[in-house]
């Protein structure tokens, strides 16, 4: 096992997800991870109008990967794919995709190229204020490039 040397805290497992789609679209650069649901449309509808609003554009611009809390990904595999910039963790946790890091919900990470970002489940997430405003505060400042008021 490897260590990233910007987060030491950091170690890549080495099992790979057989089903994700490798090499991706070139115009993907976000990968949103969510759990498997029995509300992944409405799930889905609210991450659809989440980034629209930081005019980002599903199965455009941005991969939504659903995982069952079996399914592990190494982060290597992900960050060899070069138009990735953006990873998001929707009630995922980051061993998932390959990370051993106790990155809590709402916290975000620099990894090499790649932004990362955890935060709870999208219907969570559409019904508490707080976690709302942290998004759109983010995504102001990373895709629209302002300063959050």
């Amino acid at each position: 096992m490897k260590s990233d040397p910007i987060l030491p805290e950091v170690v890549f497992l080495p099992e790979s997800h057989p089903g994700l789609p490798f090499p991706f679209d070139p115009s993907i650069s976000i990968l949103v991870f969510l759990p498997e649901s029995s509300h992944h449309d409405e799930e889905i509808a609210y991450l659809t109008k989440m980034f629209g609003a930081a005019q980002k554009v599903m199965g455009k611009d941005i991969l939504t990967v659903s995982l069952t809390s079996s399914d592990q990904l190494t982060f290597h595999d992900l960050s060899r794919q070069s138009a990735i910039s953006d990873i998001y963790l929707f009630g995922i946790e980051a061993s998932q995709i390959g990370l051993q890091s106790s990155l809590p919900y709402g916290s975000s990470a620099q990894m090499g190229d790649i932004f990362l970002h955890r935060t709870d489940l999208p219907l969570k997430v559409s019904k508490n204020e707080e976690m709302r405003k942290r998004i759109w505060d983010l995504f102001q400042k990373r895709y629209l490039h302002e300063s959050p008021n």
